[in-house]
């Protein structure tokens, strides 16, 4: 079953397509929640869990206007961010009563918040800038660079896309310094950046 299939079965109530979507995912989530959230081995099945949990209620409102790692990773992002949440309030239970403690979460909340929301914006941009780099077929080493700083980005280490691209590690790494100084140069991606900075 591919992820359109999955998707259409869990869009029909069905259990088959989530199952299928968390085998393909779960190992790059965890690695991805262990690594970049910090979230504790021992709680990490339960932050899991509520990924996916949370994706397959929110299907209705996913568009595949993205890929579906995207739409994964950016639900896990925000229970990792719900778990700390709780985490922090269980730890500040006896000091709830201070005025200044809570204007304080409130203002990391809201500046947490802002940031979210400009990793979102930003990850739907640079999903559509690969959507674009895919149909132009004269761009496949945009595509190529994209795909591996992607990776990266999200917590592969230099050896594993090395694998992935099949280089070595200093090959690997040279790649992506040169897929860097590219791609700051490619229009649609400045765009992205400078969307964040309006």
């Amino acid at each position: 079953m591919d992820e359109k299939a999955a998707l259409k079965d869990i869009r029909n109530g069905g259990k088959k397509g989530c199952t299928v979507l968390y085998k393909q995912y779960v190992n790059s989530l965890r690695y991805f929640l262990i690594s970049k959230h910090h979230i504790p081995e021992n709680d990490v099945d339960d932050v899991l869990q509520e990924t996916f949990f949370k994706f397959v209620k929110s299907i209705h409102r996913f568009k595949e206007n993205c890929k579906v790692s995207t739409w994964l990773y950016i639900i896990a992002k925000n229970v990792a961010n719900d778990y700390w949440r709780k985490q922090h309030d269980h730890s500040l239970v006896s000091l709830d009563e201070d005025e200044w403690e809570n204007h304080l979460l409130d203002e990391i909340s809201e500046e947490q918040s802002k940031k979210e929301q400009n990793d979102l914006e930003l990850m739907m941009c640079l999903e559509r800038v690969l959507a674009l780099l895919e149909r132009d077929g004269s761009k496949t080493s945009h595509l190529k660079c994209l795909k591996a700083l992607t990776l990266r980005a999200q917590g592969s280490s230099v050896k594993d896309v090395a694998n992935q691209i099949g280089r070595t590690n200093d090959a690997t790494r040279k790649y992506l310094e040169g897929c860097r100084k590219t791609l700051r140069q490619y229009q649609p991606l400045q765009n992205c950046w400078k969307q964040l900075s309006d």
